[in-house]
C-alpha cells in the first residue's frame, strides 16, 4: 500500500515514465530524433567535496542524430524507464503506467 508521504514522489515518478514513454514513441515512429543533450559532471561520493565547480554542458545538433546513437539512446531510456517502474512497485505502485517497449 502506498503511503501517503509517498505521492509526491509517486507523481514524479509517473510523470518521468511518461516523459519516456511519449521519448520511446518519437524514437519508435520515427517522428523524433535527438536535437539536443547534456553532458555533466559526475556525482560526487558521499562526504566528497568539489574542488572545482563543472556546470553541465548543453549542445543542440543542428542535424538529426545517426541511427546508430538514436538506437542506444532507445536502449538507455528502456533501462531508465524500467527503473522508474521497478521504484514505483517498491512505493507499492498497483498500477503502473504501461511501457512502451
Amino acid at each position: 500500500m502506498t503511503e501517503y508521504s509517498d505521492i509526491p514522489q509517486v507523481n514524479m515518478l509517473h510523470a518521468e515514465c511518461e516523459k519516456v514513454d511519449a521519448a520511446l514513441k518519437m524514437i519508435d515512429d520515427q517522428t523524433g530524433t535527438m536535437t539536443a543533450f547534456t553532458i555533466g559532471p559526475l556525482p560526487l561520493p558521499p562526504g566528497m567535496i568539489p574542488t572545482v565547480m563543472q556546470m553541465a554542458v548543453q549542445i543542440l545538433l543542428p542535424n538529426p542524430a545517426q541511427q546508430s546513437t538514436m538506437t542506444e539512446i532507445r536502449a538507455q531510456l528502456v533501462t531508465y524507464q524500467q527503473s522508474l517502474l521497478d521504484q514505483l512497485t517498491q512505493l507499492g505502485v498497483t498500477s503502473p503506467p504501461s511501457r512502451a517497449a
